[in-house]
Formats: C-alpha cells, structure tokens, sequence
C-alpha cells in the first residue's frame, strides 16, 4: 500500500496571528451517553480554531448541538471492522485537508495515526483497548483479530506527537510502552456545565435515604450487586429509595418489574437518557451516589466519569475497594469503601441509615475533592496539549 506523503513546506501551517485549522475525529456509539465531555473539548477548540468534525452519521453533529463543519463517513455498523474502515477512510480524507493539527477524540480512533505521517497528531486517551477489543473467551479468530487490533490501537498511541491520557494509571501504561512524559500529560475528563447548588440535607431518619446511579448499569459496573443490595435493605426494613438515569426503555421497565415483584414498587424510580443538566440535578439531590466496579483489567486504569460528577455535586459515594475508585474516594470522608456484594451494598446502607448526620457531613469534603476535575481547570490543560499558544490566549 502506498503510504501518503508528508506536508509539503508549501503546506506550513498557519501564522501564530491566525486561527489555525483543526481537524477532529471522532466514534459515537448509536447509545452513546457522557457526550458532554465531546461537547466541551469542542467548544474549547472553537474559541482558538477553525474546527471541521469527521463523523460517522449526520446525526452526530446533531447530537453534539455544536455550529460545526463536518465530514461524514457513513457508517452504520459497531464492529471492529467498522472500525478499521471508517478510521482508514478518515485517514485517507484527511492527507488531502492540509497540514493542520489533527485531534483523535477517543481512543477507538488512534488507528488513525498510522496513516497520517508527517501530521501533527493529538489524541485523547480514554479508554483501554482491552476494552475496547476485549479478550473473547470461545472465538479463536476473534481472540486473534482483536489481539491485532490492540497492538495496532497502542501502535497508533506511540506514533501520535501528544497523547492525553484521563488517569495517571493510564499515563503508566503508556510509558511503559515507549510513550515520553513530556507529551503524555494526564488531562481529566472533567465534569461540565453549571453545577446544581449545594442541596441541604436534613439528616432525618423518617425520610428515606435517597441512592442514586447516573450512567449505563452493566453487569461490570455493580447492576447485580445494587439492584439486590437495595431490594435486600428493603427487606430487612431499611428506609431507602433509588433512583437510575440513563436506562433503555427495557431496562426501566425489567428493573421496575423486579422492585414490585420484590414488594417495593414504589422504591425505585427508573429514568432514561436525561439533558446533562437534569442528570446532575437528580445527582445532586440524593444522599449517597453508587460506584462499584467489578475488577476487569480495564477498569484498573479508566476511572469511571461519574465518580467525579458526584464528587462535584458535593455527593459521598458507595464504592469498592479497586484503585481507580480508592485513587480519588477516601472512606470516612468522601465515600463508603464496601465489599462488592449485595450484602456489602445492604451493610453499607444499613450503616447510612444509621448515621445520616455523618453521611450528611461528608457533602462540603466532597466538593472540595471534586474541585480541580471541574472544566474550568481542566479546559487550560486540555488546549495547552492541542495548542499549544491557547495558554497563552486563555490569560
């Protein structure tokens, strides 16, 4: 395969006085949600730049709400080979589109790296590809193809000039790998958009104690534990209710059917996709927040976003003891570190109801950890990694 050619110096990019041109790639899954982190990167690229988008339907940049420009490359389908093709023909397109910088905007899409020599490369980091391309049990061509595909993802991380990495387990990773400190920075996710207030809560044992999950609930992320560890805590008379966001229609409607076979209908409230706003806001107004991870290896490096929502809407959270969560919670404090079981979830609960003035105080040293993964701090470290003069217009 011919491999294309460099920037020409006819090419050059653009005086420091003028808006240079940025280039974005990005993967959006059909039922993607947490598109608010996309959403602010861009925005923060706009106010320094001349941003074109490449995605996969029209409808993203629907979807992003954003005045952008936009190269689409239709792509209907999720799988691996999805994948390589749209990242191959975003490649392609882009040889074509001068010589400005180029921003992967998900790891899914560092393959791209391997055919834009000679560009200048940025990709944020925020996933592992473990995940991405998991290790299939009973497939041998799957384990073989994925396992290329790994190589390859990593293979693009080396060869990209800056890679942003969310957590510094994942800048080890990279270092690991080849990567050099100087340009893997490790830039958060951060947590956007106005904040609700600080809610007071009255620590009264007549009111139930309000449990909260924002995000998709897998079988990896706790579903099993909660679910049961709730309905258990019912059972033993515990005054507790629950509140999901970010459900499909089918899971409300089978975790609805669950409670009220349980007898504790009215316990739960099921909800799906929500304005980032109001997610935050049903958030902010409970008394515990849930954030349980079984140990898979990818969850050893990516600490989940909604850990840091929680925090910043000043939430204490009901954890387990795996070190991307232990990282940044501390039992006593900020969180509740319990075994990840049902019977743990039911311990912990039992113990919140019995000490809500406790649980009630942990809500301002909450805050104050969510603090520095606010946008507002993160913004700078983000546009000081793709433009490097945006510190500079920032002031």
């Amino acid at each position: 395969m011919a491999q294309p050619s460099a920037c020409r110096p006819d090419q050059a990019a653009p005086a420091a006085t003028q808006r240079p041109t940025v280039h974005v790639v990005t993967w959006f899954y059909e039922r993607q949600p947490g598109l608010a982190i996309y959403v602010a990167r861009l925005q923060a690229l706009m106010k320094h730049a001349d941003v074109t988008v490449v995605c996969r339907h029209a409808r993203d940049i629907e979807r992003l709400g954003l005045p952008l420009k936009a190269h689409v490359i239709d792509t209907p389908g999720e799988s691996q080979f999805d994948i390589v093709r749209y990242t191959r023909q975003a490649a392609r397109w882009l040889q074509g589109q001068g010589c400005g910088p180029v921003v992967l905007l998900t790891a899914q899409v560092a393959l791209c790296a391997h055919w834009l020599p000679g560009r200048e490369v940025c990709l944020y980091w925020n996933e592992m590809p473990g995940h991405i391309f998991p290790r299939p049990r009973f497939n041998p061509f799957k384990a073989i193809s994925h396992a290329v595909l790994r190589h390859l993802v990593y293979g693009g991380a080396l060869k990209a000039q800056v890679v942003m990495p969310i957590s510094h387990f994942m800048q080890q990773d990279l270092l690991a790998r080849g990567r050099s400190l100087s340009h893997t920075p490790v830039v958060p996710m951060g947590v956007f958009g106005e904040l609700p207030q600080p809610v007071p809560v009255e620590p009264n044992p007549a009111h139930a104690l309000h449990v909260v999950y924002a995000g998709s609930l897998t079988e990896e992320k706790g579903r099993r534990e909660l679910l049961d560890g709730v309905i258990g805590a019912l059972d033993r008379g515990l005054n507790v209710r629950l509140t999901l966001v970010g459900l499909s229609r089918a899971e409300q409607d089978q975790i609805r059917r669950q409670f009220a076979e349980a007898g504790h209908g009215r316990a739960v409230q099921a909800l799906g996709l929500l304005p980032h706003a109001e997610a935050l806001a049903h958030v902010a107004a409970a008394d515990v927040a849930f954030a349980m991870l079984h140990p898979e290896p990818h969850f050893q490096y990516n600490p989940p976003t909604k850990v840091f929502e929680y925090l910043a809407c000043g939430v204490p959270v009901l954890y387990n003891d795996l070190r991307t969560l232990s990282a940044y919670l501390a039992h006593g404090r900020t969180g509740y570190c319990a075994p990840l079981s049902a019977q743990g979830v039911q311990e912990a609960l039992r113990w919140m109801c019995e000490n809500r003035a406790e649980l009630a105080s942990w809500r301002a040293p909450c805050r104050e950890a969510g603090a520095p993964y606010r946008w507002a701090e993160i913004e700078p470290m983000f546009l000081a990694s793709v433009l490097p003069g945006s510190a500079v217009l920032l002031g």
